[in-house]
């Protein structure tokens, strides 16, 4: 493993743990809270994905000699606890407005990795995380009109 990282090992391992931390975030908000069919099964299967796609992400980390960065788990704790609040003090609008900013950002990092090199095979897990990505927030907007 090099000691630095070039601009590609660098990309991928910010895209990994930011990524990592939404679906920590997104798994404890789920076991903490008692959230309306809807949301949770969104949820639930954007988990599903986000964790196929990271370990994606995870193997082209590995392939360029990089080992891949664990996830701030304390921190995606710590927003699930204030996703929970906000949706006890309120209702489930201010958890998916809140779902939708920490994954606009995730997604624009994503995007500017993008502007880089990338082989074929990386160009397209990463487009396929965009892909995912945006079905998300779709998803969360067409909730929020629900509520």
């Amino acid at each position: 493993m090099p000691i630095l990282r070039d601009d590609h090992t660098a990309a991928l391992a910010g895209i990994h743990a930011q990524g990592g931390e939404l679906l920590e975030r997104i798994q404890d908000v789920l076991d903490q809270s008692t959230l309306s069919a809807p949301i949770e099964r969104l949820l639930r299967t954007t988990a599903v994905r986000r964790e196929t796609l990271l370990l994606d992400v995870e193997m082209l980390e590995r392939e360029r000699g990089d080992l891949p960065k664990a996830a701030n788990t304390e921190r995606a704790l710590l927003e699930a606890i204030a996703d929970w609040v906000h949706t006890q003090l309120t209702d489930e609008s201010s958890l998916i407005r809140r779902l939708t900013e920490a994954e606009t950002q995730w997604r624009q990092v994503i995007l500017e990795a993008l502007e880089q090199d990338w082989t074929d095979q990386e160009q397209d897990v990463l487009q396929a995380l965009v892909e995912h990505s945006d079905e998300f927030i779709d998803e969360l907007a067409v909730l929020q009109t629900t509520l």
